[in-house]
């Protein structure tokens, strides 16, 4: 039986944010990232934009493709 975490409540848009800011910061477009990355535009945005949760496997690709620590949002305290 899978069981969920109760009153799981991470705001993800932070994290977001920095990955556009770091995109950004390189020059590359959505289209670009999307391309090399295998994943659609659409979910870029998401990820951006929204505070879709990526997969664990494109989180961790995004983080070391720009050098961004997730300590800083996963352990703010």
């Amino acid at each position: 039986m899978d069981r969920k975490i109760p009153d799981f409540d991470f705001d993800f848009t932070p994290i977001g944010q920095a990955i556009k800011e770091a995109r950004m910061a390189q020059k590359l477009t959505r289209e670009q990232l999307a391309e090399e990355s295998n994943y659609s535009d659409r979910h870029i945005t998401s990820i951006e934009n929204e505070g879709q949760f990526p997969s664990t496997e494109l989180l961790f690709w995004l983080a070391l493709k720009f050098n961004i620590s997730l300590d800083q949002y996963l352990f703010p305290k």
